[in-house]
């Protein structure tokens, strides 16, 4: 992992553990092709739920993101690509060769009504 990879990670983190009580839609894709998250190569799943936690426990290289009834982990020591726009980050983690799994994590916009 080079040094640009971790510092971009590390600054993801640091966004996402100022999150607390917001909304958080986590889309969550494992494929057999890096490239290609289409249907045809591709399981998909979606949690929706308010971030109450986020934390990554160093041993095992965990990160954590907790709400009321959801916890959802992901390896951290196997990231290969992140990238970070406004309100979302978007990840691709190697599970093993010849599997990739892909999250797509948004914070949604808190929306304040003027008087």
């Amino acid at each position: 992992m080079s040094e640009e990879l971790k510092e971009e990670i590390s600054a993801a983190f640091q966004f996402l553990s100022k999150q607390n009580s917001k909304e958080l839609i986590i889309i969550d894709r494992i494929s057999t092709n890096q490239q290609n998250y289409d249907r045809h190569f591709t399981t998909t799943s979606q949690l929706k739920f308010k971030l109450k936690f986020f934390g990554v426990r160093i041993s095992g290289g965990i990160a954590m993101l907790e709400g009321e009834n959801q916890y959802f982990e992901f390896r951290t020591d196997s990231i290969i690509e992140i990238t970070r726009l406004d309100n979302s980050i978007n990840l691709t983690i190697r599970i093993r060769e010849d599997v990739y799994r892909q999250l797509e994590i948004t914070i949604k916009p808190v929306i304040e009504l003027d008087d």
